[in-house]
């Protein structure tokens, strides 16, 4: 039985890069920007800056491409350089602000359901960006507390109380957002 390497493709592509083949850097760049470009637009809402995030993105994967191991995801490898570049933009924005206060949060879990893929959209464009990027981080991304407070500079039970303040106004939002659609009909 034969054993066929399935990633063999992008391998090839990813060392024809490293050679500054203007046409692999192309396809590589042709394949992944859509993907990341969504990953953009999850942390920074406005089209136009998720788009500079992204070339920022692609300048920097192949300027460190030869740090790349071939031991893993390649895309997940690009995601981590995405997300720390929108968390960079967001910072020297200063749209990121984090309150250190933990007495208000309580102990029950919050559990947070959208209905559609727009609404979740809608709900969390209307968070405060350090309550949007945390809850990312933590429920769509699937980092850690302590992945997240090394990548934004925070403590951990910061990342613990900006994700349970983030889910106690995304049901107010949704609360909100029903009240009003039963109120249309």
């Amino acid at each position: 039985m034969k054993i066929i390497n399935l990633h063999s493709k992008e391998e090839k592509l990813i060392k024809a890069c490293l050679k500054n083949d203007a046409r692999a850097q192309y396809k590589l760049y042709d394949k992944y920007a859509p993907k990341m470009l969504g990953v953009c637009k999850m942390y920074v809402n406005d089209l136009h800056h998720a788009e500079d995030c992204l070339s920022k993105v692609f300048v920097k994967v192949f300027a460190n491409l030869n740090k790349f191991e071939f031991a893993g995801s390649f895309e997940g490898w690009i995601r981590k350089i995405c997300i720390r570049e929108c968390i960079d933009f967001l910072r020297k924005k200063e749209f990121l602000a984090f309150n250190e206060n933990y007495a208000e949060i309580e102990q029950e879990e919050i559990q947070v359901d959208f209905e559609n893929l727009a609404l979740a959209e809608y709900i969390l464009n209307q968070l405060p960006k350090g309550y949007q990027t945390i809850f990312i981080m933590k429920e769509v991304e699937e980092y850690n507390h302590a992945e997240i407070s090394k990548l934004l500079g925070i403590s951990e039970n910061t990342s613990r109380s900006q994700l349970w303040k983030a889910k106690k106004k995304i049901q107010e939002l949704l609360l909100k957002t029903k009240a009003n659609e039963t109120a249309n009909k």
